[in-house]
């Protein structure tokens, strides 16, 4: 799944001889921090609200005020994961995305870019989730699945991420139905560490808020 599926057009980035005082409004205007800078079709980076914000006279061309764009874009072949890899590392609102010829085709919001993140997992699907913590050396994602499947539960998608200061990992399972409690029992019965899970039991209601503390906390 590459980039160029979620690219837009719906914004005109900025010239090196626009004024300082243009590119802060057509930011307060597109609601974006970041904008993209060329010099006619060629790309030069992106300058962001806060870079903009420290020049004292704002009637002074984004060339006159020397300001650098950052070199920060994506390839409309590349992945969505390096896109999200990007976003992530460079805390930026939209990613300049350039063509074959490295010229400025368009780019991808930040909103966007959630968004398909939920559609890839299938976030935006009904079902149960459930978080496992397990020792690295011993994950095995066919055991899950396996076990989940011996419950009549198929896995949707499976998120990995390091346990902090551990040689531990979290697991996190986005399961086709509701209704887990066979399926942690087995889990119980393998030591598996079951972390936080929602599901349909209103008999427990510890690990559904478990969840869903958890969930805030990752700003899920």
């Amino acid at each position: 799944m590459t980039v160029e599926r979620y690219l837009r057009n719906d914004l005109i980035p900025l010239q090196r001889k626009d004024t300082v005082s243009f590119a802060l409004g057509l930011m307060d205007e597109s609601k974006f921090v970041h904008l993209p800078v060329l010099d006619g079709d060629i790309f030069l980076g992106i300058l962001s609200e806060e870079v903009l914000g420290k020049v004292v006279d704002e009637e002074q061309s984004l060339e006159a005020a020397r300001l650098v764009p950052a070199p920060v874009f994506i390839g409309r072949e590349r992945g969505l994961f390096e896109a999200l890899r990007i976003f992530a590392e460079s805390g930026i609102s939209l990613l300049p995305v350039l063509g074959a010829e490295g010229l400025y085709e368009g780019y991808l919001s930040l909103s966007d870019m959630g968004q398909a993140l939920a559609q890839l997992t299938n976030a935006d699907q009904s079902g149960g989730v459930v978080v496992l913590e397990v020792p690295s050396v011993d994950y095995s994602l066919a055991e899950i699945v396996q076990i989940a499947e011996s419950n009549g539960l198929a896995v949707l998608s499976v998120l990995t991420r390091p346990v902090h200061d551990s040689t531990r990992i979290e697991v996190c399972l986005k399961l086709n139905r509701i209704d887990l409690a066979r399926m942690l029992q087995t889990l119980a019965r393998y030591e598996y560490t079951v972390v936080a899970a929602t599901y349909d039991d209103p008999h427990d209601l510890r690990l559904n808020d478990r969840y869903e503390s958890l969930m805030r906390y990752l700003d899920f």
